[in-house]
């Protein structure tokens, strides 16, 4: 459980670039190199913002990687604003990845999810690599069922983006109790 999932950039609510994470290998030359960093952090009065830098992370596993950069913006302590940034020299695909104790409902580039107390929606607004197609997946993939026996199990939605060299998703998170749930009005403007 702890090899094959847990310590796996796709038990997070990360990305895989061509169905890889970050590098989780056992050697600490590698552990070394494989970082990220914090490159902004800025509180303002009508958001928070915070950009990182993960490229070394996932370059040693996917060498073809030139940059990947996630920011991630929430507004007015209610909502959130994901843009996740991955250039590379090859085309590559992109899973976008989002876990929870409970199964989704899809649509085609919305999701919601609601447990006892609270929920969530999400909507990937924009991909400049070309539009995903949504899938879910509940268990531990590889791990022996034994290993993880009365504990929960999650499930995962993935967002898989086709191959491009570019990639720019933009995805809005929408938290709320489950008796006031809330969607967030937006638009995509095409002025450039």
């Amino acid at each position: 459980m702890h090899q094959v999932w847990r310590k796996q950039t796709l038990s997070k609510n990360a990305i895989l670039i061509n169905g890889k994470g970050q590098y989780a290998g056992r050697n600490k030359a590698f552990q070394m190199k494989a970082t990220g960093e914090i490159l902004d952090a800025v509180e303002r009065d009508d958001h928070i913002y915070i950009k990182g830098n993960a490229t070394a992370a996932y370059a040693l596993v996917s060498p073809e990687v030139a940059r990947v950069e996630p920011e991630v913006y929430f507004f007015n302590n209610s909502f959130f604003v994901f843009v996740d940034s991955i250039d590379a020299e090859a085309p590559v695909a992109i899973d976008w990845r989002l876990h929870a104790n409970q199964e989704y409902q899809l649509g085609k580039s919305s999701f919601r999810n609601t447990g006892e107390k609270a929920g969530f929606y999400g909507e990937l607004l924009w991909s400049e690599g070309g539009a995903p197609s949504l899938s879910q997946e509940t268990g531990f993939p590889g791990v022996d069922p034994s290993e993880y026996e009365g504990l929960p199990v999650s499930t995962c939605l993935t967002a898989r983006f086709p191959n491009a060299n570019r990639h720019r998703i933009v995805t809005l998170l929408v938290p709320h109790r489950q008796d006031d749930p809330r969607r967030i009005f937006h638009f995509v403007d095409d002025q450039g």
